[in-house]
Parts: C-alpha cells; structure tokens; sequence
C-alpha cells in the first residue's frame, strides 16, 4: 500500500500547459499513486464546471494547481523532482 504525507503548506505546481492538462486528466492515477492536488483547477473539475484553459495564465498569474500530498514508502518520500 501506498502512504501519503499530507505537506504543512501546499505546494504551487508551475507546470506547463501540457503537464497541467495532464494531471487533470488523470488526477485518480496520481491519486492511486500517492499524490493529491488542491486550488481552484481541482474546484472546478470536482464540481463539474469546466476548468479553465490553462494557456490564458501566465506564469505571473495566480496558481491554479497546488501539490498537497507526496507518496512515502519506508525511508523514502517521493515529489515533483
């Protein structure tokens, strides 16, 4: 079984668009994988409404995707690197 470690301070995800879209698309593997995300992009997509296209932020912007959990296993924690 996979652990989590909820993080003290979530973690702002500046990805690409791309990296962006996919974990949206597949937020559950990630999910099933240990990692759990936050912020207003998870909002809309829990709530149904359609997520923001992420080609209209630039990196200025506020952040629309925070890494709130990391997978552990023993000894080791896992992350973004």
């Amino acid at each position: 079984k996979i652990h989590s470690q909820v993080l003290f301070r979530p973690m702002p995800m500046r990805v690409s668009p791309a990296h962006y879209l996919t974990i949206l698309d597949h937020i559950s593997v990630f999910r099933a994988n240990g990692f759990d995300f936050c912020g207003p992009a998870i909002e809309e997509l829990e709530s149904g409404k359609e997520v923001e296209d992420p080609i209209n932020y630039s990196q200025e912007q506020e952040c629309r995707l925070f890494l709130k959990k990391v997978p552990f296993s023993k000894n080791t924690t896992f992350g973004i690197d």
